[in-house]
């Protein structure tokens, strides 16, 4: 049995205040878009000027929710982010492994907790485009496995590839 494994960490440097929201189409004061603290670790993308949404399946990892305050600003939820550092997730699908770039897995529903950690899956080759210049899917806010046996249901580790 291994006497040493990564671990979920970050710097609060690497953490930032923004505005919230459950989908990208909310508008200032939509009730429904509110986020509250069920939805603290799972993760987000930019969604619209100066606000994160929660990222769906398939999307590029941009950062996690760290926590949400009880009050409001612009008529939207307003909390903390983290986009580096070492994540703890739970592995979908196949063909994950050691040093594998991936993306989101199956979002679990705004309000709802997470039981496990946030769902990634693997990145897939695709045609180059202006939004995935390197024709790759992650291709511009990567994250990498880092640890665990990359088995489907089980947990590991991720990091942040370069600079957030």
């Amino acid at each position: 049995m291994a006497k040493f494994a990564f671990a979920e960490g970050f710097n609060v440097d690497e953490c930032i205040s923004t505005k919230l929201s459950a989908l990208a189409a909310d508008t200032a004061g939509l009730a429904a878009g509110y986020l509250t603290d069920a939805d603290i670790g799972k993760g987000v993308k930019l969604g619209a000027s100066d606000r994160y949404v929660l990222a769906a399946s398939g999307d590029e990892i941009e950062g996690f929710l760290v926590s949400v305050e009880s009050a409001t600003i612009d008529g939207f939820s307003f909390g903390t982010i983290v986009k580096s550092g070492n994540k703890a997730v739970t592995f979908e699908g196949a063909g994950i492994t050691i040093g594998l770039l991936v993306n989101f897995g199956t979002a679990i529903a705004k309000g709802t907790a997470l039981t496990v950690p946030v769902a990634v899956k693997a990145g897939a080759a695709i045609a180059a485009s202006a939004a995935h210049p390197f024709g790759w899917n992650p291709s511009t806010q990567m994250w990498r496995v880092i640890s665990g046996t990359g088995a489907a249901g089980t947990q590991g580790v991720i990091e942040r590839v370069g600079e957030a």
